[in-house]
């Protein structure tokens, strides 16, 4: 019963992905990427536009420069244009990252889970505790990098990162 309870527990906790978070900008700071790699990185996504006052817009073909943020509308194929400082942040997804995140999560979670399901919440023969912590570390390996793909791991390219609430 403990050991499904702990098994439980790790599945739920990581059910929400992986966010990772840039701030846009020219400087040299490491936090900062500059505006002509968060182009490249955006040039095969959908990606999401939020503004300041909380309007969202999809986009396609985001061209991002140091006043100016470009896009395609990908229902109307018309351009649109905004201020960069009207701009909160540009959000895209990605199923691939999402799944080399539940691997490099899942493979250590599993391995541990199955040791924690052996060692402490292991009772009755020793062949049967091995099955059960195959099983455990088997399924949270497999399990993780399933549920990250379906999610998707989430990019967001901030440019006023002091107007975020």
């Amino acid at each position: 019963m403990r050991s499904r309870l702990v098994f439980a527990i790790s599945m739920v906790s990581f059910l929400t992905g992986c966010t990772h978070s840039y701030l846009i900008g020219t400087s040299t700071k490491k936090a900062d990427i500059p505006y002509e790699k968060v182009e490249a990185e955006l040039e095969s996504y959908k990606v999401k536009i939020i503004f300041l006052d909380r309007r969202v817009y999809s986009g396609i073909n985001v061209k991002v420069s140091t006043d100016s943020t470009y896009w395609l509308d990908p229902i109307t194929n018309k351009s649109k244009v905004a201020a960069n400082i009207d701009l909160t942040k540009l959000t895209i997804v990605s199923y691939i990252r999402g799944f080399t995140d539940g691997l490099l999560i899942g493979i250590p979670l599993g391995l541990i889970t199955g040791f924690v399901s052996f060692v402490g919440l292991g009772s009755g023969h020793i062949l049967e505790r091995i099955q059960n912590a195959e099983i455990y570390s088997l399924s949270v390996m497999a399990g993780l990098p399933i549920l990250f793909t379906i999610g998707g791991s989430t990019n967001e390219y901030i440019f006023n990162p002091q107007n975020i609430k």
